[in-house]
């Protein structure tokens, strides 16, 4: 299986496929492959995209789509999984993935609790880079101490 992020041989097998259907198809399952390996990584951003992914396939199975746009709109969804792209986090999280996998977590636990009416995103936003702050903190304390009990 050709990993979507090679790009050339991905393309490749993509020509392989005969139609939109199919060529969606392979682009839907190696995405669904793709958010399932990356979950862990960041559990808000990934559902999110493995929802829409259902929703489309399902749109298309009910023939609701057009292979066409079938096509139109998982490569949108593997685009923006690919790019990181599409998620709502706050622009100070723009460069920190770390701390949007926090605040994606954080976030959808701050929603459960005080709904929807609450703003909880910028909340969130501090919470996640606090977290990455500690967990950084927290590395850098270990192989300190490793370091240390090395040289002795």
């Amino acid at each position: 299986m050709v990993n979507i992020f090679d790009k050339d041989a991905f393309a490749k097998e993509l020509e392989k496929q005969d139609g939109a259907a199919a060529r969606a198809d392979l682009i839907a399952s190696r995405t669904e492959k793709h958010i399932s390996e990356k979950m862990e990584d960041d559990p808000a951003f990934y559902k999110k995209f493995s929802k829409m992914l259902e929703d489309i396939i399902e749109e298309h199975r009910l023939r609701r789509l057009l292979d066409v746009d079938f096509l139109k709109r998982v490569t949108e969804v593997k685009d923006s999984v690919l790019n990181k792209t599409g998620d709502d986090a706050p622009a100070k999280l723009r460069d920190n993935d770390k701390a949007k996998a926090f605040y994606g977590v954080t976030n959808e636990v701050l929603n459960k609790i005080g709904g929807k009416a609450t703003p909880t995103k910028e909340i969130a936003a501090d919470a996640g880079l606090k977290f990455d702050e500690i967990v950084l903190k927290k590395k850098l304390w270990i192989g300190f101490t490793i370091r240390t009990s090395l040289t002795k």
